[in-house]
């Protein structure tokens, strides 16, 4: 079983649009898994159905989210993140940011 950590940007019957994205996707456009066909940078805002969440990674040039896997339904979602178990500076030859670990993903912990 493969489990993500993702932010949920968007739940049902919200409207989402990223702050500083470009807006190119039609609203009624359908997100989907295309193989091969890398996914898009932006879009416009789209209706979140009932029972359905908008996911995205917090670095998103480089993040698996829903603009690649699509919306993720409730049942899937298996708890919150409360802590950085590990990380990487992916452009620094993927050395340990040592000072990251443990780290509370909460601005007031």
């Amino acid at each position: 079983m493969r489990r993500w950590a993702r932010r949920a940007s968007a739940a049902a019957a919200s409207r989402s649009a990223p702050s500083g994205w470009k807006s190119r996707w039609r609203a009624r456009q359908r997100i989907q898994v295309l193989p091969g066909v890398p996914a898009p940078r932006s879009f416009d805002p789209l209706r979140i159905p009932p029972g359905q969440y908008l996911m995205l990674g917090d670095n998103r040039n480089d993040s698996a989210d829903s603009r690649v896997i699509g919306l993720v339904p409730r049942e899937k979602l298996v708890g919150r993140a409360e802590r950085i178990l590990v990380s990487a500076a992916y452009q620094e030859n993927w050395m340990p940011r040592l000072d990251r670990f443990g780290m509370s993903l909460r601005e007031d912990r």
